[in-house]
């Protein structure tokens, strides 16, 4: 019971987070800092088609920026892993 009310506890904070990053992101939409934030928060929301577009406007601002860089790889190789195969059908 412990691990569900910290599980609902650790979402609530990510939540918080991005709302706060998104808001942030409104205001000042070309500050890198507040990017790779909304990247992150998205990212741990599972919103990763979400994630995987902050990280892009990310690095559109600041393509050096290799930690962004390195997180966006990351994400499309374990998207790519949850696509199910071409030609594979469910049979459930």
């Amino acid at each position: 019971m412990g691990l569900s009310y910290h599980h609902e506890d650790r979402h609530e904070s990510d939540l918080l987070a991005y709302e706060y990053f998104k808001k942030a992101h409104d205001i000042k939409p070309e500050n890198a800092e507040v990017l790779q934030s909304l990247a992150h928060a998205t990212e741990h929301l599972e919103s990763y088609d979400d994630a995987a577009f902050y990280y892009e406007e990310l690095l559109e601002i600041d393509p050096d920026n290799k930690r962004a860089q390195q997180a966006l790889d990351k994400l499309i190789q374990e998207m790519e892993s949850f696509e199910p195969a071409q030609g594979e059908e469910n049979n459930d």
